[in-house]
């Protein structure tokens, strides 16, 4: 078998499908809420983080963003949203 290829070949279709599911999805959602909830909790009173949804091309997507100024500043000084990352992981 030394030197023999092997070639695979996606199902383009089924892997959008795959990608924009409803399972994914929620796997996604319930990883940036999990971000969202750690970065509120090591910021000040006041700064807000917001999930935003997307459908790209061919996926779902989410991103956690600053939703105010107080949150802009605490991600600049401190870094809360993206010391928030370890709690997506999980």
């Amino acid at each position: 078998m030394a030197g023999s290829v092997i070639r695979i070949r996606l199902n383009r279709d089924a892997v959008i499908a795959l990608l924009n599911s409803a399972e994914v999805r929620a796997d996604l959602d319930r990883r940036a809420q999990a971000m969202q909830q750690a970065a509120q909790a090591s910021a000040d009173a006041g700064a807000e983080f917001a999930v935003v949804h997307t459908t790209m091309r061919d996926r779902a997507a989410v991103r956690v963003v600053t939703n105010n100024y107080e949150a802009r500043a605490a991600e600049a000084e401190r870094g809360d949203l993206t010391r928030a990352i370890d709690a997506g992981r999980g």
